[in-house]
């Protein structure tokens, strides 16, 4: 289930697995509902119905990928999850098409981006794009999970989410997830890389308490809730963590953790100082705290803006950053700014600095400058990534979860599952 851009005033839209009225057969649709439309009970059961009123099938636009759904054992390997994620954020991106150009949304009205559905049978995620006014079906791209991911045990989707204020989308696995003898839930993160393809950036292992459950939901609260919580680090805050079970297991149908958010003291460095002196040529390392977990960052020195180190930070939202600056910088006053690649319009930490001559070897051998302080060099190349991701690395966000969310199942704060 999905809304768009936040509010439900477009409608409720939900994704099917098979047809309810005949369970032999597939039907992977996109329905859309009113909730503020009455209810009524359509089959005399004593229950109110919401009716859908749209239906978008997608049979035909999966089966012009070579995948089937015609038999009995297929209708039960349908759409399980379901996210919305507007025109905005792709064409920022370069989204591309299944056909290798460049996104361009279609001129009829199409709710204003694409719908990201994931079909059971394959671990697919189907990028559509639905025609407000009719029922027809676009598909924009077909993306299979990576070899790597498949091969570390991400074998399939039981559900999806996009959160709005990392631009990722989270991917569930549930716990027949990978190789047999050896499954568990998991979770995956897909971003739009540099060449436009929605691809896998990290995989998760999840909590105990959840790792062997039927887990075919997830959600994330939004960023402006996270807070302190009992049982964590007392300097971060952390986002709340939905997962549903399908199974109801021991009474519970939706569990809760935890997800490392930041800083309670907000954005920081060390190694860097206001009013600083940095000579031309210099060598820094920064390290930088309080920022949002597992993100990409680019710092840039102004006024005239150059990038000079970008990294990506780990589970607790700390990333350490060495850097030169250039030899054409001129001398005088100038601004370091971290931004998050996903939100390159808010600078998370700004830094003024002043950049002097670089120290010069006298006769005597001994350094001198004329401007100021120089600060020593040290080093290491001018791009850090702190994560080292280039392995789909089973990534330290399972840490903070397992920290804050395996204990004991029904532990107060750190873990708790509700009956619904």
């Amino acid at each position: 289930m999905t809304i768009l851009n936040g509010s439900s005033a477009s409608g409720v839209f939900v994704s099917t697995e098979r047809d309810n009225t005949n369970k032999n057969v597939s039907r992977p649709s996109i329905l859309r509902y009113d909730v503020t439309a009455e209810t009524t009970d359509t089959n005399g059961d004593g229950a109110e119905d919401l009716i859908a009123t749209n239906e978008w099938n997608l049979l035909e636009a999966i089966g012009s990928t070579g995948e089937t759904l015609s038999t009995k054992d297929e209708a039960n390997l349908g759409l399980e999850g379901i996210a919305f994620i507007p025109d905005s954020v792709l064409t920022a991106a370069g989204f591309v098409t299944a056909e290798g150009t460049t996104y361009e949304p279609a001129a009829e009205a199409h709710f204003g981006g694409l719908f990201f559905v994931a079909l059971e049978k394959n671990g697919h995620i189907y990028a559509v794009s639905l025609d407000e006014d009719s029922n027809e079906v676009t598909l924009v791209h077909d993306v299979a999970i990576p070899q790597e991911a498949s091969a570390a045990g991400f074998t399939v989707i039981q559900d999806l989410y996009y959160d709005a204020d990392t631009n990722q989308l989270w991917a569930q696995c549930d716990n027949e997830c990978g190789a047999s003898g050896s499954q568990s839930a998991k979770l995956a993160t897909y971003v739009i890389d540099a060449s436009g393809y929605l691809t896998i950036s990290h995989l998760y292992e999840v909590p105990d308490a959840v790792a062997d459950l039927n887990t075919e939901g997830f959600a994330l609260a939004s960023l402006a809730t996270a807070s302190p919580v009992i049982g964590g680090d007392s300097s971060t805050v952390y986002r709340q963590v939905f997962w549903s079970d399908d199974s109801v297991t021991d009474g519970y149908s939706l569990r809760t953790g935890y997800l490392a958010a930041g800083s309670t003291s907000g954005p920081s460095v060390s190694g860097v100082s206001n009013g600083q002196k940095i000579s031309v040529g210099a060598r820094i390392t920064a390290t930088y705290t309080g920022l949002v977990p597992d993100q990409d960052y680019t710092l840039t020195l102004h006024s005239t803006p150059q990038v000079v180190a970008q990294g990506h930070t780990d589970a607790a939202g700390a990333v350490t950053l060495s850097f030169t600056i250039p030899a054409s910088t001129a001398l005088g006053d100038h601004t370091l700014r971290l931004t998050a690649d996903a939100d390159a319009t808010t600078v998370a930490v700004s830094t003024a600095i002043t950049v002097v001559a670089a120290a010069v070897e006298s006769s005597s051998g001994a350094a001198s400058s004329s401007q100021g302080r120089s600060v020593a060099a040290d080093a290491g190349a001018d791009l850090v990534n702190s994560s080292a991701s280039s392995a789909l690395p089973w990534a330290a966000l399972a840490v903070v979860l397992m920290l804050v969310g395996s204990a004991a199942v029904g532990a107060a704060v750190r873990f708790q599952q509700r009956r619904m």
